[in-house]
C-alpha cells in the first residue's frame, strides 16, 4: 500500500511525497511504479495518490501518461502543460495571473510552436496599448516564462522571446509625485475625518506604517500587540475579485516583519477593536472581510467627492510613509526593514525617485518667483 511521507526541500520547507504502483508498463511489459513529490500538504498528496490509484484501477493511467509525454504542438497545448507542471509550487494569485495571460493571448493560441515567432506575441501586446503599462509588462513576463520553459524542454529550437523585447512605457499620464508631503497628509486626514471609521483607520495604518494594501487587509487582531504597540506582518491578501480572494504568505521572506506603530494609530485600532466584527481587522459593516475591489472603489469615490484633495493611489501611501521617514533622517537600512523590501536597492530607488521629485518641485517654485 502506498505511503505518504514527509521530507525537507533545499530551503528547509516541509513537503510530502509518495511512491505508488502503476501496473504493467505496456511498452516494457514490466511492473512499474511512480514517485510524486513537492506537495505542500498531506491532503494534496493524498488527493493525487487516490487519483493515480483510480486511473490504474480503471485502466486509463497509461493512456494518459502517453498523452502527457506527447510534446505540445500549439501555444495552447504549451500553456496547459506549463500550468499543469508548475501549479503545485505556485501561489493561487500566480496561477490566476497565468490563466489570465492564456486568455490574453487567445487569438494566437492555435499557432504551431514551430511556426511561432516573437512578432506573433508582440503584435498582440501592441494591439492592447490601451491597457495599463504594468498590465502589459506582466503579460509579457508570464508568456516569456512559458517560452523559456518550451526552449528548455526542446519544444522549440530558438529562444524567440527575451527580456529586452518587453513593451516600453510610453505613458505621459503617469503621476510622478504619487505621495503626500507632511502638510498634504495632514490636510488629507483633516478632510476625511467624517468617513467610515474602519476606512479612516485603514488609511492611517497605510500612511504611518508603510504596509502594502494587501498586507493591511490580511491583518487579524491576533497580529496586533497593544502592549508594545506593534503589528506583525506575516501574510497578505491576493486577488481583486470576490471569487479569487486568497490569503497567503508574502511574496518574499523579507516581507515578514514586526512593525512599531505610533500611539495615535494604536488608539484608533483599539476603538475599532471594540467593534470586533470579525477576526480580521478591516471588514465591511456586515462583518465580511474587506475585499480588495471594495476598498479600491471606495478610494476612487473618496477623491471624486473631495476634489480639493490631491489624488494618490493606494500604493502612494506606502511612498508617503517612505518620504516621511527619509525627511526625518531615518537610515536607509531601517527604512528597508520597515517596508519589507527584499533588497536595499529597491529602497534606494524609491529614495532617489522621491529626492528627484522634491528637487524638481523646489526648482520650479524658485523659477516661478523670478519675475525680473
Amino acid at each position: 500500500m502506498a505511503k505518504i511521507t514527509k521530507y525537507k526541500d533545499k530551503k528547509g520547507n516541509t513537503l510530502y511525497k509518495f511512491q505508488v504502483y502503476t501496473g504493467i508498463n505496456p511498452k516494457t511489459g514490466k511492473r512499474s511504479q511512480t514517485t510524486r513529490r513537492g506537495f505542500k500538504t498531506k491532503t494534496a498528496a493524498n488527493q493525487s495518490l487516490k487519483l493515480i490509484e483510480s486511473k490504474v484501477s480503471n485502466g486509463t493511467y497509461w493512456q494518459e501518461v502517453e498523452l502527457e509525454n506527447k510534446a505540445p504542438e500549439t501555444l495552447k497545448e504549451l500553456f496547459n502543460e506549463y500550468l499543469t507542471v508548475r501549479q503545485l509550487n505556485l501561489k493561487t494569485t500566480t496561477i490566476n495571473n497565468i490563466k489570465d495571460t492564456f486568455i490574453f493571448f487567445k487569438s494566437i493560441e492555435n499557432i504551431k510552436l514551430n511556426k511561432l515567432t516573437a512578432k506573433n506575441i508582440l503584435d498582440v501586446l501592441n494591439d492592447k496599448t490601451t491597457l495599463k503599462y504594468n498590465t502589459l509588462k506582466m503579460r509579457f513576463n508570464y508568456i516569456r516564462l512559458v517560452i523559456e520553459y518550451a526552449y528548455k524542454n526542446k519544444y522549440i529550437d530558438t529562444l524567440i522571446l527575451t527580456a529586452d523585447m518587453k513593451p516600453q512605457n510610453n505613458s505621459v499620464e503617469k503621476q510622478k509625485d504619487n505621495y503626500y508631503t507632511e502638510k498634504e497628509l495632514k490636510e488629507f486626514f483633516k478632510t476625511i475625518e467624517g468617513v467610515k471609521f474602519n476606512y479612516y483607520v485603514l488609511y492611517r495604518l497605510l500612511a504611518f506604517t508603510g504596509v502594502r494594501v494587501g498586507e493591511a487587509l490580511a491583518l487579524e487582531w491576533s497580529d496586533v500587540d497593544f502592549e508594545n504597540n506593534t503589528i506583525t506582518i506575516n501574510k497578505t491578501l491576493y486577488g481583486t475579485k470576490k471569487e479569487n480572494i486568497t490569503i497567503n504568505t508574502p511574496k518574499t521572506s523579507n516581507s515578514i516583519r514586526v512593525i512599531s506603530i505610533d500611539n495615535f494609530t494604536a488608539n484608533h485600532l483599539k476603538k475599532l477593536y471594540e467593534l470586533k466584527l470579525n477576526r480580521f481587522i478591516f471588514v465591511l459593516n456586515n462583518g465580511e472581510r474587506l475585499l480588495y475591489r471594495t476598498f479600491l472603489s471606495f478610494h476612487l469615490r473618496l477623491f471624486d467627492k473631495h476634489k480639493n484633495l490631491k489624488y494618490i493611489s493606494l500604493h502612494g501611501f506606502r511612498h508617503t510613509h517612505a518620504s516621511l521617514l527619509f525627511d526625518k533622517g531615518v537610515p536607509i537600512k531601517v527604512v528597508q526593514k520597515r517596508l519589507g523590501h527584499s533588497s536595499i536597492a529597491i529602497t534606494m530607488d524609491i529614495y532617489t525617485h522621491l529626492s528627484k521629485d522634491k528637487e524638481n518641485n523646489a526648482m520650479a517654485n524658485f523659477f516661478n518667483k523670478i519675475d525680473y
